[in-house]
Order: structure tokens, then C-alpha cells, then sequence
């Protein structure tokens, strides 16, 4: 007998002992289900209690055997059908005109964090005003910035604000809601330039009464030299930030650097796990080599 012929021999046999032994365990399995409830009239379903799952039980009303349980499943336990409360819808405060918020943190002078009573929590960016940059990772802390920050703090921090819009004025760029704030009866966004912590920002249109107020404001804490328009108020604070330039350019390179270092271990890990897949599927290619020649010898051998 040629050697093709008993490699097609060999494929045969093993098919058919795989089919075979899978012929069994179906046969078997199914035998099993047919036995069930031979004498109680077979096997019926019923609605669970949770009104949506369905459960089976011998059709006189007995329950499933032991040995016919496994293949049919059952109810749900009552104790663990938990009733989840319906969602309470949140309110979106975009759209309200005036509404009330406690401030949880104040962000810089120009922006604050709210809590509302639902405990949404939003930020908040005060219409019409501008005021150093203190938090903005790309730029040094800017002349004034905190002391600007402060007193926004000393304004409204931890305190219950009101917060008002006009129909045009909803969120920003970045998602923070724009607002007119006050404290009682304190306008925050006009005492802030006022009294010199920030300046009146005009570069997007809001209400035109109040832009022309705001302007006015200015002109008069510039005119009285009060706050970052004091002489001499930003000596100090432009030394520290050459020094805060140094700092951030160093720290930024030490950054790139570690991300770097992180990339590389990242593809290194990468390289091992493919070299891993490689061996396992070289590995399991051996084994079925292996396991052919030893069903062609045993083959070889009954013949």
C-alpha cells in the first residue's frame, strides 16, 4: 500500500473517531432531555414572578428531576430580583435663566466651580472679564494672577451665588457655563474690575449696557491706580516668572524624556509578546506533527 494512500487512511480514522465521540456526547445529551418527565407529561414552561424570565417544570406541576434541572433553566431567586428606583431626571441649568449654586472651588480669578442642588457640578466662567493667567499649564503665571485668584476666593468662595444669563449667553468653548454672578446684591463680574483684579473683556459681544459699563470701570481703577494698575505692582511678579519659565521649559524636558523612556518599554513589551504568540503557535505546530506520526506508526503497526 503506497504511502498516500495510507496517510488518506489515516486522516479517515481520526476524522471519524472526533465525529464519533461527538455523535456520543450529543446523542447522550439529548437522550437525557427525552427522559425528562416521560411520566408527567413531559416537560412544560411557565412565567416567572419577575414577569419577564420563563422557567419549566413537568407539565402535572411537579419540578424537574435532579438529572433534568442541568438542561433547563429555572427562575431567578425572588431575594435577588432587586426593584431599582426610576432615575431622577437632572436639570439642566444651561438653559435657566437665573438659578442658585454653591461655589465648591474658585478655579482662577475669571472662573469658579458650583455645586447646584441636585449636585450637578459645573464650572463657571464670569461674563465680561479677563484676568492674569494662573492655571494655564502652556503660559507662566501671569502679573497679578493671584492675587486676582485671591480675591475672587475672598468674594464668593464657599458662599451662595446666583447666577444669571441673558438668552444669548449659555457655555464657551470649552464647555464652562457663562455667567453673570452675585453675591446678595454684589455684582462680582463689576467689582472684580473695579477694585483693579481684572480687566473688562469686550472681544465677544454681551450686553451692550453692560460692556459700556465695564469699560467705564476700567478706565477708573486704571485712573486710581488700584490693583495690577498700582506702580510697581508687577516688579515682583515679572522676576518670578522668568524664574517660572526656567522651571517649566526644565520640567517639560524631563516629561518628553520620561515619555520617551515609557514608549520604549512599551514597544519592548510589545516585540516579547509577539515573540511569545510565535513560540506558542510554533510549539503547538510540533505537537500535531508529533501526534500525525504517532497515529501513522500505530496505524502502520495494526495493519
Amino acid at each position: 500500500m503506497s504511502r498516500k494512500i495510507k496517510t488518506i487512511y489515516f486522516i479517515l480514522i481520526t476524522t471519524l473517531i472526533t465525529v464519533s465521540v461527538g455523535f456520543l456526547c450529543f446523542t447522550s445529551q439529548a437522550e437525557a432531555r427525552r427522559g425528562c418527565c416521560s411520566h408527567h407529561g413531559g416537560v412544560c414552561t411557565y412565567q416567572c414572578s419577575d414577569g419577564a424570565s420563563i422557567g419549566y417544570c413537568c407539565c402535572d406541576g411537579s419540578p424537574l428531576s435532579v438529572k433534568c434541572a442541568p438542561y433547563y433553566p429555572s427562575c431567578p431567586p425572588v431575594s435577588t430580583l432587586e426593584s431599582k428606583p426610576a432615575p431622577v431626571p437632572k436639570t439642566d441649568y444651561s438653559i435657566l435663566t437665573t438659578t442658585e449654586a454653591v461655589v465648591t472651588r474658585v478655579v482662577d480669578g475669571d472662573t469658579i466651580q458650583v455645586k447646584f442642588p441636585d449636585n450637578t457640578i459645573e464650572k463657571v466662567r464670569l461674563i465680561g472679564i479677563d484676568t492674569p493667567e494662573t492655571v494655564d499649564p502652556r503660559k507662566p503665571v501671569e502679573c497679578f494672577g493671584k492675587e486676582a485668584s485671591a480675591k475672587m476666593k475672598e468674594l464668593v468662595n464657599g458662599k451662595t451665588v446666583t447666577l444669571k444669563r441673558k438668552l444669548n449667553e449659555n457655555r464657551d468653548g470649552y464647555g464652562r457655563l457663562l455667567r453673570y454672578v452675585y453675591v446678595g446684591d454684589l455684582f462680582v463680574n463689576a467689582e472684580m474690575i473695579k477694585q483693579g483684579f481684572a480687566y473688562a473683556y469686550t472681544k465677544y459681544p454681551f450686553d451692550v449696557a453692560l460692556m459700556e459699563e465695564f469699560r467705564q470701570y476700567e478706565k477708573e481703577a486704571r485712573e486710581n491706580k488700584l490693583g495690577l494698575w498700582a506702580p510697581g505692582a508687577c516688579e515682583n511678579e515679572n522676576k518670578s516668572s522668568v524664574l517660572g519659565n526656567s522651571k517649566i521649559t526644565t520640567e517639560t524636558q524631563k516629561n518628553i524624556e520620561n515619555k520617551t523612556e515609557e514608549t520604549s518599554k512599551a514597544t519592548s513589551s510589545i516585540i516579547d509578546s509577539t515573540e511569545n504568540i510565535e513560540n506558542s503557535l510554533l510549539t503547538i505546530l510540533i505537537v500535531f506533527i508529533l501526534m500525525g506520526g504517532a497515529g501513522y506508526l500505530i496505524f502502520k503497526k495494526l495493519r
